[in-house]
């Protein structure tokens, strides 16, 4: 059927009554399938038809003639060497070629799978440690954050408590003599009590009763 349908091309057909000359058929030949060109349909006395074919390439018409039911169908469009490859896997050769390309791809498909999952886990692994580190970060300065409050808190305690229990009493000037000479005079500064200062209150509101 060359230059139509080469050898090893794969042909599609379409089941149908509507065959005329010229028509490229599919029909059975024994135990094979022929494709060839109608070139002549005869009606018998019966009133069926059959056809005459012949190969495009070929010199001489096929012997006999295809009845209606050993047709498979009528050409369509064929798919250029794709029956060579059919061939092909289906000997030893091929098949051994097919199942090797097969290991092959889920080889390396599985290398890929567990390469993501890799790259998967190494990167939560690296996500968590920076969690870590920020965590860490985190509790550190809440750390100083409350080491600096309870310093302030501690540094205003004391300063309330020296306020309540001490007062100062105004400055009093110390002679400090030598020889008879004042050769120094220094500034001192009496700590004393909220309770000696309400003493010295009460001391003297009695010295001013007793004046009167």
């Amino acid at each position: 059927m060359e230059p139509t349908i080469s050898v090893g091309d794969v042909v599609f057909v379409v089941e149908t009554q509507d065959i005329n000359k010229d028509d490229i058929i599919s029909f059975k030949v024994n135990n094979s399938v022929v494709t060839h060109r109608v070139i002549e349909v005869i009606i018998d006395d019966g009133g069926e038809k059959q056809y005459k074919t012949k190969g495009d390439a070929n010199d001489t018409e096929d012997v006999g003639t295809v009845k209606p039911q050993d047709i498979e169908g009528k050409y369509l469009f064929k798919i250029g060497q794709v029956g060579n490859i059919i061939l092909f896997l289906k000997s030893e050769v091929g098949i051994i070629i097919f199942v090797l390309i097969l290991a092959m791809i889920l080889f390396f498909g599985n290398s890929k799978s567990e390469k993501k999952e890799k790259d998967v886990k190494e990167e939560k692994t690296s996500e968590n440690r920076r969690s870590k580190k920020g965590g860490k970060r985190v509790k550190e300065s809440e750390r100083k954050v409350k080491n600096s409050k309870t310093v302030k808190q501690e540094e205003k305690k004391q300063e309330h408590s020296a306020r309540k229990l001490k007062e100062t009493k105004g400055p009093t000037l110390e002679l400090i003599k030598e020889d008879g000479e004042v050769v120094k005079v220094r500034i001192k500064r009496v700590r004393r009590s909220a309770e000696e200062i309400k003493k010295e209150k009460q001391n003297e509101v009695e010295g001013e009763n007793t004046d009167k």
